[in-house]
């Protein structure tokens, strides 16, 4: 049942938050946007911590927002009977109680550190990939989107995939947000559960 939980919430994990490793600018204009430099600065920062497994530095460069998303998509689930199995994803948080004392930073860290990081074939291929920035678009003031290409070797082949990641300011400037993904992996956790309680009832 862990195993099925964690292949489920790795892949959406991908899909809102990104993956790889330390990140290469692609070569911008000089007269490039004060906000597409910051936009860069970010995304650089973020693939950098992601490929070194640094979970909290991952959280400090999530919008607050994005943050308290997480906590309020995944909280449901521990209210459903056998829902606290659900707590095998946040590495660290072993108790509902544990869960709701900790910040929202720190939820999400623990998502990282048990959801991905440490899964040892999905931990390599970050380590491993590289990330070339290709550019960012800005909409209005407050929001960015930088697009990327990653390329990871998978048991010895090669593979590429061009992707994105948004941002939005916040306090401390422009920070990452979650896509509406990461609902979809809720709705499968909620699944498996349901299925994994199923077979333990027969």
């Amino acid at each position: 049942m862990r195993s099925l939980l964690i292949v489920i919430v790795c892949a959406g994990l991908m899909a809102c938050a990104g993956q790889g490793s330390a990140a290469e600018s692609a070569s911008g204009s000089t007269a490039a946007s004060a906000a597409e430099r910051e936009a860069t600065e970010v995304a650089q920062r973020y693939l950098e911590r992601m490929v070194a497994l640094d979970a909290p530095g991952c959280a400090a460069l999530m919008h607050p927002e994005a943050l308290a998303q997480l906590r309020a998509l995944f909280t449901p689930l521990f209210e459903m009977e056998g829902g606290a199995e659900a707590l095998q994803i946040f590495a660290g948080i072993d108790t509902l109680e544990a869960f709701q004392q900790a910040s929202d930073t720190e939820v999400f860290a623990a998502f990282l550190k048990g959801a991905a990081f440490a899964n040892p074939d999905l931990a390599e291929v970050m380590r491993t990939s590289k990330n070339h920035i290709l550019g960012v678009v800005l909409e209005g003031e407050d929001m960015a989107h930088v697009v990327y290409r990653t390329e990871v070797v998978v048991a010895g082949t090669s593979a590429s995939a061009v992707d994105s990641m948004s941002m939005r300011r916040g306090p401390d400037g422009f920070r990452l947000e979650m896509s509406g993904d990461l609902e979809q992996v809720a709705q499968q956790l909620r699944a498996a559960l349901a299925a994994g309680m199923a077979a333990d009832s027969e």
